[in-house]
Formats: C-alpha cells, sequence, structure tokens
C-alpha cells in the first residue's frame, strides 16, 4: 500500500472513470482529483453538477481486496467527515444512510463506489468517487435538484482545493487502514456518526414502492433495520426521506 499520492487533472468526464481505466497504473490509496468534470455522477445514475473551481471532484482507489466493496462508504464517509470538521469545527455535519454526508437537512457530500474487475470478472479492488460542496455559492447550489450546502456557505470563507484534497486523502488512508486491520472498528465508527437510529423515515424503493417506519439498527453488512406496521424489515438500498418531525428533534 502506497497511500496519499493525488494526482490532479484540469478537466475529465469523470473522475471514477478516469481512476478505473487507469487503476493498474495509479497506486493504492491515491486520490485523482479534478479541477473540472464533464459528466459527473452520483448514485443511480444521477448527474453530479460539477462547476470549475469550486468543489471536490474525487476518487479513491483502493487496491486490497480484504475490504467489500459495500464496506468502502464508511472509509469514504468518516475520512470526508474528518476532513469537513477539521476545516470548520464550529459546523454539524453528519452522516446519512447510506452514502451522503449533510448538514442539518441540506446534503453536502454524495459518495459513489464501484468495483474494479480484471480477467473472468475476478475483483481487483475498487473505486470510490467523492464530490464535496466547497466553494459553492448559494446561486450555484439552487441549480442543484434537491437541498444543498457547501462549506463557504456553512463556515462563511472560502477553502483552498488543494489544502482540501491534501487533508482528504491523508483521512482516506487513516480509516483505509482501519478497516484492512479492524472491520468491526471501522464499523463501529461508522455506525456511531449514523445519527438516523430512533428517526420515522419512508424508504423509497426501485420499484416507487414506499416503506414507512422507525430506524432500530443499522447492521454490520450496512443493512438498515426499520420497523414498520409489518415488522421489522431490512434495506441494502433505497432512498431515504426523513420525517419532518424527525429532522426538527435532530436539529433542535
Amino acid at each position: 500500500m502506497r497511500g496519499g499520492k493525488i494526482t490532479w487533472l484540469d478537466e475529465v468526464d469523470s473522475t471514477n472513470r478516469y481512476a478505473l481505466e487507469h487503476f493498474d497504473e495509479l497506486d493504492d490509496g491515491s486520490l485523482v482529483v479534478a479541477e473540472r468534470q464533464t459528466a459527473g455522477r452520483g448514485r443511480r445514475g444521477r448527474i453530479w453538477l460539477s462547476p470549475p473551481g469550486e468543489n471536490i471532484y474525487a476518487s479513491f482507489l483502493i487496491k486490497s481486496t480484504g475490504i467489500p466493496i459495500w464496506h468502502t462508504p464508511r472509509i469514504s464517509g468518516l475520512a470526508v467527515l474528518e476532513t469537513l470538521r477539521t476545516l470548520a469545527p464550529e459546523v454539524n455535519f453528519w452522516l446519512k444512510w447510506p452514502n451522503d454526508l449533510f448538514c442539518r437537512d441540506r446534503k453536502i457530500c454524495g459518495i459513489l463506489s464501484e468495483v474494479k474487475s480484471g480477467q473472468g470478472n475476478v475483483v481487483k479492488g475498487g473505486v470510490i468517487g467523492i464530490g464535496i460542496n466547497i466553494n459553492m455559492p448559494e446561486s450555484n447550489l439552487r441549480e442543484i435538484d434537491q437541498p444543498a450546502t457547501s462549506l463557504l456557505v456553512e463556515g462563511g470563507e472560502k477553502n483552498n482545493l488543494k489544502k482540501v484534497a491534501e487533508l482528504l486523502v491523508i483521512a482516506l488512508n487513516k480509516y483505509y487502514i482501519i478497516g484492512l486491520n479492524n472491520s468491526q472498528e471501522l464499523y463501529a465508527l461508522w455506525k456511531d456518526e449514523n445519527i438516523l437510529i430512533g428517526t420515522v423515515v419512508d424508504m423509497v424503493m426501485e420499484d416507487r414502492q414506499v416503506v414507512h417506519g422507525e430506524i432500530i439498527d443499522i447492521g454490520f453488512d450496512g443493512e438498515l433495520k426499520v420497523a414498520t406496521s409489518a415488522g421489522v424489515k431490512s434495506f441494502l438500498s433505497g432512498d431515504l426521506s426523513i420525517a419532518k418531525s424527525s429532522i426538527k428533534q435532530m436539529f433542535r
């Protein structure tokens, strides 16, 4: 493992696509960062707005197969959380299952993990795409299709993107090493930062079915356990919407 190297790109369609295409030549534990993305992607094929010079558009390479791909958002989520708290310790950032970061009820970071496979579909590792709103002003935030915020809006100051990336890659490698050495510790740290247990939610499935209930736990494999009128149900994916009453309790 040779972590910590940053590859800077002026422009790319997607840092994840670049990292997957150049996987063999890039270092394990390294970070690809672009000044601008022309085809940034979020979960389920959603477009990630990527104006030049405002935010972090990055992908982190994991070449160890000792960490399942569904555990990798824990590495990136905890690393982004640590980075944001270092830059703006007075602001309340939190993890939202399965792989977003929020400030209050507004999204500030999205994470997209993808598998890198070789011949015979043998898994060679993974790439974690990370998009963090850093210096995005309110005018651009209003173009996003959901409530969003940025470090500039929350902290009141612009940040040097290179400094942010340097802090981020250090934190990513820190949690990567924790995950390799002790997956239970990584899980415990990640679960502790998920403040949704006890909140009332609507889970929107891919077929648009909506399941309403209260989150009672998050399992080791990332499954969200929700108490519903039909009993406890477990979910590994889905769009989670928090009830307004629960949001008020979380941030009062």
